[in-house]
């Protein structure tokens, strides 16, 4: 899932990063043929690119902001899948206290349920989509 995030992310910088360039090639375009439009023309372009690189702004954001939380929301998912096997082993064994192996000193090794949740995680099947890749227009 990671993977997958930090490919989207790169997607999603490149397609900015597109956008970027076409923006400022407009935006160079429209100082070359400035003294050749009338001052009111200039201003209707002028105010026709900020309002477009505004949007464009707004969709890459919104675009952002889309992925996180569909990648947010598949993380819950397989978190709450986990605990769902976790809890499983807790009572299949009777036992009380779930640790992390970090913080204990020392332990017999069956008490260890690690390979046994990866196990059992790897076994079931998840229904999520990730993001898919932004559009050409950074967004």
């Amino acid at each position: 899932m990671r993977a997958v995030l930090q490919e989207r992310r790169a997607a999603q910088l490149q397609a900015s990063a597109t956008l970027d360039k076409a923006m400022e090639a407009e935006e160079t375009e429209i100082a070359r043929i400035r003294d050749r439009l009338s001052r009111q023309e200039f201003e209707v372009r002028l105010q026709e690119f900020d309002q477009k690189v505004r949007q464009a702004r707004r969709d890459n954001q919104i675009a952002i902001q889309t992925m996180q939380a569909e990648f947010d929301a598949a993380r819950r998912k397989l978190v709450q899948a986990l605990n769902l096997i976790l809890r499983d082993i807790l009572q299949e064994r009777g036992a009380t206290v779930l640790l992390n192996a970090q913080t204990v000193i020392m332990a017999r090794g069956e008490v260890d349920v690690t390979n046994e949740a990866i196990e059992r995680f790897s076994q079931i099947q998840l229904e999520f989509e990730l993001p898919t890749e932004p559009e050409g227009d950074g967004g």
